[in-house]
């Protein structure tokens, strides 16, 4: 699905037929609900960077003051090219923004990565770790799919969060590991301490050095 339409209908711009498009597609599977929570998180994290909200082009428009009718065609093409131009920085930066960066390891090996705010991270197997342009600018959020092992720089403006399609693990700065599978999750923290919060919010745990818990989508529960 692509993000375009994903996007028109979180910010409720979708028509009939869209909506139910989108709406068949986040009932074929979790990963569809799971992208799909992540590109909402996105679009609500941008708009609160963007202080004064949506851009409305007939406010805008309202707030030029034009000296005298004489000069009204003069000015009209001056504040026109001013929208134009706010539209195409605030395009540009919603399409950098939701850009993405994917690392990847495969069955079998084992890959170790720097991500850009210096956290360290180990892909086992057959993983998939995903994280957007802002990240360790504005955030430090990203998805795991598989086994990794993360040594966290510390930054306490910034948690550092780690979703899965179960559960979400947040830290500070330690050392943990994360398996995240279809029907379970396991977390367990080499040094530090982690909150491990389900997705439907109704668990939580708390892990300290050496603990670790597990979570089953069957049981569902720690």
């Amino acid at each position: 699905m692509k993000n375009e339409l994903l996007a028109k209908y979180i910010l409720g711009e979708a028509n009939t037929k869209e909506g139910q498009r989108v709406e068949e597609w986040l009932g074929e599977s979790e990963d569809h609900q799971r992208e799909f929570r992540q590109l909402k998180r996105r679009i609500e994290l941008g708009s609160k960077r963007y202080k004064y909200g949506v851009f409305a082009p007939r406010q805008a428009i309202q707030k030029v003051k034009f000296p005298a009718k004489t000069h009204y065609l003069r000015i009209l093409p001056v504040a026109a090219s001013i929208i134009v131009l706010i539209f195409g920085v605030l395009w540009f930066w919603n399409k950098s923004s939701l850009q993405e960066t994917v690392l990847l390891s495969r069955t079998g090996e084992t890959k170790v990565f720097y991500l850009p705010d210096s956290s360290r991270v180990m892909l086992s197997g057959d993983s998939r770790l995903t994280y957007n342009a802002q990240f360790g600018k504005t955030n430090r959020e990203l998805s795991l799919r598989g086994e990794a092992f993360f040594q966290v720089k510390r930054d306490t403006s910034k948690p550092f969060i780690v979703e899965t399609s179960l559960i979400q693990v947040e830290v500070l700065g330690t050392s943990f590991q994360v398996i995240a599978q279809k029907l379970q999750a396991e977390v367990a923290v080499e040094k530090g301490r982690v909150k491990v919060t389900t997705q439907d919010k109704k668990q939580e745990s708390i892990l300290e050095t050496g603990m670790s818990v597990k979570y089953g989508k069957k049981d569902r529960k720690f």
